[in-house]
């Protein structure tokens, strides 16, 4: 135990937050408490990082701030957005940023006079958008997908009669709401000439409430067209089947058509905890997501 002491302090590594930096590795290189020995040092530490690591200021394995410096949190809560999941291809908190913190960081261009008013209890901030603003997602082919879930919380302020877009990837799929302001899903097969391409819709049962937060999930795996309110499955279209068109080359839409910037199919409301996913979610999982909504 003294050995390991010196040692851990002659490395410089005996910091508050890293104190089983004090404890030396067992003969067989365990160490108590699901602690991890260190290859070179032999002392117990949390994480993959030497205690001299550590020390220096090195980033953990997650690319996270060094151990030192890191702020306690819950070990039970999962990141939102973690980078580590490949299935998320976009991913918005919206806390006073429009910034992609998915994996593939999407370039994204809002339009001025964006806000960020405080969300739902719990959520921070959330992305308020007016009749005429929007945020654009340059084109790209991470979010072409022949699966996919857009899911996200939905606080509408009024749709003024028109069928207004959530999430629209350049007429290939996304999340909408129609002109009695019930939320809907699409998605456009490809042409098989002599036949034009298709449009298939799931259009909820029930308009969105005014000025309440409701989440809403479009689900699509490769048969079945399924639009989730609150995390229970509110209408399925499983006669659209089939391939997704892929042709889009003007990029996403939050909150309006692409690349339009006129008042027009603008969603005017609030925005929060917006995910695009490249796999169609289950019911489970989005319950989970619209917690406390969810029954």
């Amino acid at each position: 135990m003294r050995r390991g002491l010196l040692a851990c302090l002659l490395a410089g590594c005996y910091h508050a937050s890293n104190l089983a930096c004090a404890v030396s590795c067992d003969s067989d290189q365990s160490c108590p408490g699901g602690l991890q020995c260190g290859l070179s040092d032999h002392l117990c530490h949390a994480g993959g990082l030497e205690c001299s690591e550590i020390d220096a200021g090195v980033p953990d394995d997650a690319g996270g701030r060094p151990i030192s410096d890191a702020v306690s949190s819950d070990a039970t809560s999962a990141p939102f957005c973690p980078r580590s999941e490949a299935s998320i291809v976009a991913c918005y908190e919206f806390e006073n940023t429009t910034d992609d913190e998915s994996q593939y960081m999407l370039p994204t261009k809002p339009t001025v006079g964006i806000t960020f008013p405080p969300s739902m209890t719990g959520l921070g901030q959330a992305l308020q958008l007016a009749s005429d603003s929007n945020v654009q997602i340059a084109e790209t082919v991470v979010l072409d997908r022949q699966t996919f879930t857009v899911e996200a919380w939905l606080y509408p302020s009024s749709t003024n009669g028109q069928n207004v877009s959530v999430v629209n990837n350049g007429g290939q799929y996304g999340m909408f709401v129609d002109t009695t302001d019930a939320p809907y899903c699409a998605k456009v097969t490809p042409a098989k000439p002599p036949d034009p391409p298709v449009l298939v819709t799931a259009l909820g049962s029930k308009a969105l409430a005014p000025n309440q937060w409701t989440h809403v999930a479009c689900v699509y795996d490769g048969t079945a067209l399924t639009l989730y309110v609150n995390g229970t499955k509110d209408v399925a279209n499983t006669f659209g089947g089939g391939a997704v068109v892929t042709t889009g080359t003007t990029g996403t839409g939050i909150g309006s058509e692409t690349p339009t910037t006129a008042e027009v199919n603008h969603y005017v409301g609030l925005i929060d905890n917006l995910r695009i996913w490249s796999v169609a979610r289950i019911r489970a999982d989005l319950c989970a997501d619209a917690a406390p909504n969810c029954p």
